[in-house]
């Protein structure tokens, strides 16, 4: 197998390990063909990250460490940083054009950014998207039709796909849990992970709007592998050596300031 940096094997034990919830050091020797001595050096490195557990000979996955904030604190986090990523996201974006935006906090921000687009038509699952697009009313607002979710304000087991489906979408604008070369993006709830891959499948192109603190990590269930991606808007504090290997996984990164 392709020899892989340090952060790409420390990713693949950590996927691993979420598959498996506990593994000893052998297997990631063998499966990596590196020394014991360099796994354990790993290992200790993402338990400092507390993103795993060590065992005798070997770690276990940490369960039960993601939870989910709902819309109203997600939204009060870092403000001016997802502010700058919608920006940059907003170029994305032109007249005529129909957009898909998510129910994260991150693409809600997007929103004062649309006003100036014509004939723009706004497919959303969120329920806090819909009713702040009301006060434009040049947008066409199309709101996915299935089951409401309190936490996150957005509708899941979507029942109106077919009408999706013929409203070919432009551009899809996810947030995800985290996001990562081997996993892709993720999600910790799988109704919005199923939710979203539904409508990622609709979209021509798919656009990941992620602050520094998603780069590199995972949630428990992807929606859109890392060859699907076309774009991620990131800010300057990412990981730059993960950002390199998305582009280098074809995957467009950019850094908002």
């Amino acid at each position: 197998m392709p020899k892989q940096s340090g952060e790409e094997r420390r990713s693949a034990i950590l996927y691993a390990l979420e598959q498996h919830n506990e593994l000893p050091i052998e297997t990631f020797v063998q499966q990596f063909a590196v020394s014991a001595a360099t796994i354990r050096n790993d290992l200790q490195h993402l338990a400092q990250h507390r993103l795993i557990t060590r065992t005798h000979g070997g770690a276990r996955a940490i369960r039960n460490r993601e939870f989910e904030l709902s819309l109203v604190a997600r939204t009060q986090q870092q403000p001016d940083t997802k502010i700058a990523i919608a920006r940059y996201a907003s170029r994305l974006i032109n007249d005529g054009d129909t957009i898909f935006i998510d129910s994260s906090s991150t693409t809600f921000a997007l929103i004062p950014f649309l006003g100036r687009r014509r004939n723009l038509t706004v497919v959303t699952n969120s329920l806090s998207v819909s009713q702040a697009l009301i006060e434009y009313p040049a947008i066409n607002i199309v709101m996915c039709g299935g089951r409401i979710r309190h936490i996150s304000q957005s509708v899941v087991d979507i029942h109106s796909i077919g009408v999706i489906q013929q409203l070919r979408i432009t551009t899809g604008f996810f947030g995800a849990h985290g996001i990562n070369v081997r996993t892709g993006l993720t999600d910790i709830s799988n109704e919005e992970a199923n939710t979203k891959q539904i409508i990622h499948q609709q979209c021509r192109r798919t656009v990941a709007l992620l602050d520094a603190s998603k780069i590199n990590r995972i949630g428990q269930y992807p929606f859109v592998p890392t060859n699907q991606i076309h774009t991620l808007i990131s800010d300057f504090a990412a990981d730059n050596t993960v950002i390199e290997a998305l582009r280098n996984h074809g995957v467009h990164c950019f850094l908002a300031n």
